[in-house]
């Protein structure tokens, strides 16, 4: 896979999660792999991949500070299995979202989301 990244990933803490929502489909949440201020990268368990495209996505961690960040618009880049095995008919996947323009209150938020619900470098 070609890396296309801009800026820095960070690890997720565990309680960390998104939400996927497109138009006319169930909602997807999955735990955040990682995350930087261009996108995010989610594993989650489903019977069909996320399809490419545009769609918006809910950030929110529960793992000490609670963090909420509504509707930000993002285009599916990626999605895969990462799993060899299927637990009946759902499978582990991996989807990689790219945020779309986001406004500065939005830009703040994510920052501080970062800030706290990442692991650091070792």
């Amino acid at each position: 896979m070609i890396e296309h990244r801009r800026s820095k990933r960070y690890v997720g803490k565990e309680g960390s999660f998104a939400v996927l929502i497109r138009k006319d489909e169930p909602i997807t949440i999955g735990q955040i792999i990682d995350i930087s201020p261009n996108g995010i990268s989610v594993r989650y368990l489903s019977r069909k991949p996320q399809t490419v495209g545009f769609s918006y996505i809910k950030i929110f961690a529960t793992n000490g500070h609670f963090a909420h960040m509504r509707r930000i618009e993002c285009q599916v880049i990626y999605d895969i299995q990462i799993d060899k095995d299927s637990w009946y008919s759902l499978a582990t996947r991996r989807c990689g979202v790219e945020f779309g323009q986001l406004s500065i209150e939005q830009k703040m938020d994510l920052d501080n989301f970062i800030k706290r619900h990442v692991i650091e470098d070792n």
